[in-house]
Protein backbone atom coordinates (compact mmCIF):
# COMPACT_ATOMS: atom_id res chain seq x y z
CA UNK A 1 0.00 0.00 0.00
CA UNK A 2 1.49 3.34 -1.04
CA UNK A 3 0.30 5.49 1.84
CA UNK A 4 2.82 5.74 4.70
CA UNK A 5 1.08 6.35 8.02
CA UNK A 6 4.19 7.94 9.56
CA UNK A 7 4.38 10.70 6.96
CA UNK A 8 2.88 13.95 8.38
CA UNK A 9 -0.18 15.20 6.55
CA UNK A 10 -1.50 18.65 7.29
CA UNK A 11 -4.99 17.76 6.10
CA UNK A 12 -6.96 14.56 6.05
CA UNK A 13 -8.70 12.78 3.20
CA UNK A 14 -12.02 14.09 4.43
CA UNK A 15 -10.97 17.63 3.52
CA UNK A 16 -10.94 17.06 -0.20
CA UNK A 17 -11.84 14.61 -2.92
CA UNK A 18 -9.72 13.79 -5.94
CA UNK A 19 -11.85 12.85 -8.91
CA UNK A 20 -9.99 11.50 -11.93
CA UNK A 21 -11.27 9.46 -14.83
CA UNK A 22 -10.53 5.75 -14.65
CA UNK A 23 -7.84 4.66 -17.07
CA UNK A 24 -9.21 2.32 -19.72
CA UNK A 25 -5.89 1.92 -21.50
CA UNK A 26 -2.89 4.22 -21.66
CA UNK A 27 -3.43 7.32 -19.56
CA UNK A 28 -1.37 10.15 -18.14
CA UNK A 29 -2.00 12.46 -15.21
CA UNK A 30 0.06 15.65 -15.22
CA UNK A 31 0.27 17.54 -11.93
CA UNK A 32 1.03 21.25 -12.12
CA UNK A 33 2.06 22.40 -8.66
CA UNK A 34 2.36 26.07 -7.74
CA UNK A 35 5.45 26.67 -5.58
CA UNK A 36 5.40 30.47 -5.68
CA UNK A 37 5.83 32.61 -2.58
CA UNK A 38 2.10 33.22 -2.15
CA UNK A 39 1.65 29.48 -1.54
CA UNK A 40 3.46 29.88 1.79
CA UNK A 41 0.58 31.91 3.21
CA UNK A 42 -2.40 30.49 5.09
CA UNK A 43 -1.32 26.81 4.86
CA UNK A 44 -1.69 26.77 1.08
CA UNK A 45 1.41 24.65 0.40
CA UNK A 46 0.37 22.12 3.07
CA UNK A 47 -3.02 21.82 1.41
CA UNK A 48 -1.39 21.53 -2.01
CA UNK A 49 1.01 18.77 -0.98
CA UNK A 50 -1.82 16.83 0.63
CA UNK A 51 -3.78 16.95 -2.63
CA UNK A 52 -0.75 15.92 -4.69
CA UNK A 53 -0.05 12.93 -2.45
CA UNK A 54 -3.62 11.77 -2.91
CA UNK A 55 -3.35 12.10 -6.70
CA UNK A 56 -0.15 10.03 -6.68
CA UNK A 57 -1.92 7.32 -4.72
CA UNK A 58 -4.84 7.43 -7.14
CA UNK A 59 -2.44 7.10 -10.08
CA UNK A 60 -0.86 4.07 -8.44
CA UNK A 61 -4.22 2.35 -8.06
CA UNK A 62 -5.22 3.12 -11.65
CA UNK A 63 -1.73 2.36 -13.02
CA UNK A 64 -1.71 5.67 -14.88
CA UNK A 65 1.49 7.33 -15.98
CA UNK A 66 2.31 10.34 -13.83
CA UNK A 67 4.20 13.56 -14.52
CA UNK A 68 4.90 16.58 -12.31
CA UNK A 69 5.49 20.20 -13.32
CA UNK A 70 6.42 22.76 -10.65
CA UNK A 71 6.44 26.50 -11.18
CA UNK A 72 7.88 29.42 -9.27
CA UNK A 73 10.17 32.37 -9.93
CA UNK A 74 10.52 33.09 -13.64
CA UNK A 75 9.92 29.63 -15.11
CA UNK A 76 8.39 26.20 -14.75
CA UNK A 77 10.29 22.92 -14.49
CA UNK A 78 9.31 19.42 -15.52
CA UNK A 79 10.20 17.75 -12.25
CA UNK A 80 9.08 14.29 -13.32
CA UNK A 81 8.52 13.18 -16.90
CA UNK A 82 5.83 10.51 -17.51
CA UNK A 83 6.62 7.60 -15.24
CA UNK A 84 5.13 4.86 -13.09
CA UNK A 85 7.77 5.25 -10.37
CA UNK A 86 5.11 6.42 -7.91
CA UNK A 87 7.17 5.93 -4.76
CA UNK A 88 9.96 8.20 -6.02
CA UNK A 89 7.45 10.92 -6.89
CA UNK A 90 5.77 10.55 -3.50
CA UNK A 91 9.05 11.01 -1.64
CA UNK A 92 10.04 14.03 -3.71
CA UNK A 93 6.96 16.04 -2.72
CA UNK A 94 8.22 16.58 0.84
CA UNK A 95 11.45 18.14 -0.45
CA UNK A 96 9.78 20.93 -2.42
CA UNK A 97 10.03 24.51 -1.16
CA UNK A 98 8.17 27.68 -2.09
CA UNK A 99 9.32 31.16 -3.08
CA UNK A 100 9.26 33.76 -5.81
CA UNK A 101 6.71 34.86 -8.38
CA UNK A 102 4.07 32.79 -10.21
CA UNK A 103 4.87 31.83 -13.84
CA UNK A 104 1.60 30.02 -14.57
CA UNK A 105 1.83 30.55 -18.36
CA UNK A 106 5.22 28.80 -18.38
CA UNK A 107 3.67 25.82 -16.56
CA UNK A 108 0.89 25.59 -19.15
CA UNK A 109 3.47 25.69 -21.95
CA UNK A 110 5.41 22.81 -20.33
CA UNK A 111 2.13 20.91 -20.01
CA UNK A 112 1.62 21.15 -23.77
CA UNK A 113 5.16 19.89 -24.39
CA UNK A 114 4.54 16.80 -22.26
CA UNK A 115 1.18 16.13 -23.91
CA UNK A 116 2.64 16.31 -27.41
CA UNK A 117 5.51 13.98 -26.51
CA UNK A 118 3.23 11.45 -24.84
CA UNK A 119 0.69 11.53 -27.66
CA UNK A 120 3.50 10.93 -30.17
CA UNK A 121 3.86 7.48 -28.59
CA UNK A 122 0.14 6.84 -28.23
CA UNK A 123 -2.20 9.11 -30.16
CA UNK A 124 -5.27 7.80 -28.30
CA UNK A 125 -3.88 8.19 -24.78
CA UNK A 126 -6.17 9.93 -22.30
CA UNK A 127 -4.42 12.89 -20.66
CA UNK A 128 -5.65 14.84 -17.67
CA UNK A 129 -3.98 17.80 -15.98
CA UNK A 130 -4.42 18.64 -12.31
CA UNK A 131 -3.53 22.22 -11.46
CA UNK A 132 -2.93 22.90 -7.76
CA UNK A 133 -2.57 26.65 -7.27
CA UNK A 134 -3.92 29.82 -5.70
CA UNK A 135 -4.23 31.18 -9.24
CA UNK A 136 -2.20 34.35 -8.62
CA UNK A 137 -0.20 34.36 -11.87
CA UNK A 138 2.09 37.33 -12.49
CA UNK A 139 4.88 36.29 -14.91
CA UNK A 140 4.09 36.42 -18.65
CA UNK A 141 5.91 34.58 -21.43
CA UNK A 142 5.48 36.89 -24.42
CA UNK A 143 2.51 39.20 -23.95
CA UNK A 144 0.47 39.81 -20.81
CA UNK A 145 -0.31 37.04 -18.36
CA UNK A 146 -3.95 37.02 -19.44
CA UNK A 147 -3.13 36.85 -23.15
CA UNK A 148 -0.58 34.07 -22.62
CA UNK A 149 -2.99 32.00 -20.52
CA UNK A 150 -5.77 32.49 -23.07
CA UNK A 151 -3.61 31.35 -25.99
CA UNK A 152 -2.24 28.34 -24.11
CA UNK A 153 -5.65 27.31 -22.85
CA UNK A 154 -7.03 27.25 -26.37
CA UNK A 155 -4.21 24.90 -27.39
CA UNK A 156 -4.76 22.69 -24.33
CA UNK A 157 -8.46 22.50 -25.03
CA UNK A 158 -7.82 21.66 -28.68
CA UNK A 159 -5.50 18.84 -27.58
CA UNK A 160 -8.39 17.27 -25.67
CA UNK A 161 -6.73 17.51 -22.26
CA UNK A 162 -9.07 17.36 -19.29
CA UNK A 163 -8.10 20.06 -16.79
CA UNK A 164 -9.05 19.91 -13.12
CA UNK A 165 -8.18 22.80 -10.80
CA UNK A 166 -7.77 22.54 -7.05
CA UNK A 167 -7.65 26.13 -5.74
CA UNK A 168 -5.73 26.25 -2.47
CA UNK A 169 -8.26 28.40 -0.69
CA UNK A 170 -8.91 28.89 3.01
CA UNK A 171 -11.58 30.76 4.92
CA UNK A 172 -9.75 34.06 5.04
CA UNK A 173 -10.06 37.39 3.27
CA UNK A 174 -7.64 37.65 0.36
CA UNK A 175 -8.11 40.63 -1.99
CA UNK A 176 -5.53 39.49 -4.57
CA UNK A 177 -7.24 38.52 -7.85
CA UNK A 178 -6.69 35.10 -9.38
CA UNK A 179 -7.01 33.56 -12.84
CA UNK A 180 -9.15 30.61 -11.73
CA UNK A 181 -12.30 31.87 -13.48
CA UNK A 182 -10.40 32.53 -16.72
CA UNK A 183 -8.92 29.02 -16.65
CA UNK A 184 -12.40 27.58 -16.27
CA UNK A 185 -13.68 29.57 -19.24
CA UNK A 186 -10.70 29.27 -21.57
CA UNK A 187 -9.49 25.75 -20.75
CA UNK A 188 -12.91 24.29 -20.05
CA UNK A 189 -11.50 23.35 -16.66
CA UNK A 190 -13.37 21.78 -13.77
CA UNK A 191 -12.91 23.21 -10.29
CA UNK A 192 -12.98 20.96 -7.26
CA UNK A 193 -13.43 23.24 -4.29
CA UNK A 194 -13.16 22.58 -0.61
CA UNK A 195 -12.93 24.87 2.37
CA UNK A 196 -10.70 24.71 5.39
CA UNK A 197 -11.01 26.99 8.37
CA UNK A 198 -8.14 29.04 9.68
CA UNK A 199 -5.78 27.08 11.92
Amino acid sequence: MLRRPHLPLDIGPEDYRVRLRAANSLSLIIILLDLSGSMAAMRRISIAKGIVRRIIEDSYVRRSHLSVIVFKGNDADILIRPTKAYEAVYKMIDELSVGGTTPLPAALAKLLNIVRGFRAKSNHAFVSAVLVTDGKANVPIRRSVAEDIHELCLAIRKAGVRVVIYPTEVKAFDPTPTYIDQLVTWCGAEVNRYELGNP
